[in-house]
């Protein structure tokens, strides 16, 4: 019986053989004593030797407890680790990336000090081979609330900066379950959802600079495909903030940055409605957007099609397919949004 467990790490995996141990090391390389930590890990019904790989590697590490599902999905995944878990805190981390050395126990200790609900960091990329990519940008919203207590709407506004991404985030578990933020099952984009319930709780919360987190650009990701369901999901996100922009209680400055955050997510939809794929569909598909009018808001490519929409409605799909067709035809991909 382990008392004051600082930290959960929830861990779901689906078919993840060929990264799994690789994850699993580098948790393990975070100068957190075994005694503060625990490794929940949650098989989704994989189909390859990923429940063999987490079975072999808990028989040398007692404070590793896996867990085995019919396939669920990655939020059912979530849910139940969070359900179960025992720490102080909670962090997530995805089967194919992998956090950097030494990293989580400054993390853990700045989260205790400060008692925080919320503490963020920051991220690399590498590849499917595992070679690191340039930094992603560095907010120069970030820089200005760095290692300072914020509030939700700021943590909203300018420390997420439309990258809604849960493994980034340190959670007190005790400030998840007593808002009940859970992920909902069953949907594409759920981490957006999750993002928002948490800045909507009013969380003490904090943004720090360490890039500790690697995430595995892979081309047969979530991320990087697209199909009917996810474009249902997608309208469901987009549906709920187009409400928030109405009813959330943020100032101007985060009723401004939900505005741009409707337009982005609403140029992603239009632009992928309007690919071959797609695009026989595209009408009752957007029947289901309660949108009238999208936020001219962002850069010119946002605001172009914002414009578009607003003066055309669904026609104005019909106007950027040809532009989306002859893009695909020169990149040579579009089998690869299958």
């Amino acid at each position: 019986f382990i008392i004051n467990m600082k930290l959960s790490v929830i861990l779901p995996v689906y078919n993840s053989a060929n990264f799994i141990v690789e994850c699993l090391d580098s948790i393990y390389r975070q100068e957190l004593a075994l005694l503060d930590f625990e490794v929940i890990t949650v098989d989704d019904g994989s189909t390859d030797n990923s429940l063999l790989l987490l079975t072999e590697y808990a028989k040398f590490h007692p404070n590793l407890i896996v867990i085995h599902q019919d396939n669920a999905g990655p939020s059912a995944a979530r849910n139940r680790a969070i359900r179960q878990a025992k720490g102080d805190y909670l962090i997530f981390i995805d089967s194919d990336d992998y956090w950097l050395d030494g990293q989580l126990k400054q993390m853990v200790d700045i989260a205790y000090a400060h008692d925080l609900d919320i503490l963020r960091g920051d991220y690399s990329n590498c590849d499917e081979k595992g070679n690191m990519l340039k930094k992603n940008i560095h907010y120069l919203s970030r820089t200005t609330y760095e290692y300072k207590e914020i509030d939700g709407e700021t943590l909203f506004s300018s420390i997420y900066c439309m990258e809604f991404f849960t493994p980034l985030l340190l959670q007190k578990r005790s400030f998840i379950l007593s808002n009940k933020i859970l992920f909902e099952e069953g949907v594409y984009f759920e981490d957006i959802e999750y993002c928002m319930k948490i800045a909507l709780s009013s969380p003490k919360a904090m943004y720090i600079p360490n890039h500790f987190y690697v995430y595995r650009l892979r081309k047969g990701s979530i991320t990087h495909t697209i199909n009917e369901k996810k474009i249902v999901d997608l309208i469901r996100i987009i549906n709920k903030m187009n409400n928030l922009c109405h009813n959330a209680p943020f100032g101007i400055i985060g009723t401004e940055v939900l505005h741009l955050n409707l337009a982005h997510l609403c140029t992603y939809l239009l632009v992928r409605l309007s690919e071959p794929l797609l695009y026989p569909d595209r009408k009752k598909l957007l029947s289901l957007l309660n949108i009238s009018r999208i936020p001219v808001k962002g850069g010119k490519k946002e605001k172009f099609i914002a414009t578009l929409y607003n003066l055309f409605g669904y026609k104005s799909i019909d106007l950027l397919h040809p532009i989306m067709t002859m893009k695909i035809k020169l990149m040579g991909n579009a089998k690869s949004e299958e």
